[in-house]
């Protein structure tokens, strides 16, 4: 065993092209839950979306379904502001222990050390916060949708497995493109050789192409 990575298990995992693994819900029907990305190196802290059900990572992006809508963020901003909040988290806890500590202690010595740990804990706060307000340019697009079977991306679009229909959404500013009906869940997709293919619940194969 090379490595173990606590919390990271789900229905699927996988791995991306930057080596990163995705651990998707527990449920695979599950619709509000939390899709991890974890970093196996240990270079970066653990990047988690709350309320999504399905993610796909490519091209330095990643494609999530949260809470009603289908958004594209870019990883690299996103993935730099989330170590900073993690590291000013654990610089927060680790001071307020020290702090705690030297209240406790309640001697006249120690009340500059206590201020001096007040002044560091409202400056990572203040840090914190505005990492935070960061956070929302790394989504460069969002789109009303509902919660997807599946995910794949074929050249400039995003497919979107749902429940009777195949939605094709262009990566580029989350437009609607196409729609195609199918009959029940569609639960798996794939591109290859211009053409689409969707597998749905009652057992039937789908094959789309371009006119």
């Amino acid at each position: 065993q090379l490595k173990s990575l606590s919390g990271t298990g789900g229905t699927f995992c996988l791995l991306t092209e930057d080596e990163r693994l995705v651990a998707m819900p527990h449920n695979q029907k599950s619709a509000g839950d939390v899709i991890q990305v974890a970093d196996p190196s240990g270079r970066s802290s653990m990047l988690s979306f709350a309320g999504a059900d399905r993610l796909l990572v490519a091209g330095g992006r990643a494609y999530v379904h949260q809470r009603g809508k289908l958004r594209a963020i870019d990883l690299a901003p996103y993935s730099a502001l989330h170590d900073e909040i993690y590291s000013l988290n654990g610089t927060i806890k680790e001071k307020a222990g020290q702090l705690g500590k030297l209240k406790k202690a309640k001697a006249e010595a120690v009340a500059e050390g206590i201020a001096a740990l007040e002044k560091s804990i409202g400056d990572a706060r203040v840090a914190k916060a505005a990492a935070e307000k960061k956070l929302p340019a790394c989504v460069l697009w969002e789109s009303p949708a509902p919660a997807p079977f599946d995910l794949v991306i074929g050249g400039d679009t995003l497919l979107v497995g749902g429940d009777g229909e195949v939605v094709a959404f262009s990566v580029r500013d989350g437009s609607s493109l196409w729609t195609g009906e199918v009959e029940g869940k569609c639960y798996g997709l794939a591109v290859a050789e211009g053409r689409l293919f969707a597998s749905t619940s009652p057992g039937h194969i789908y094959c789309f192409a371009s006119e």
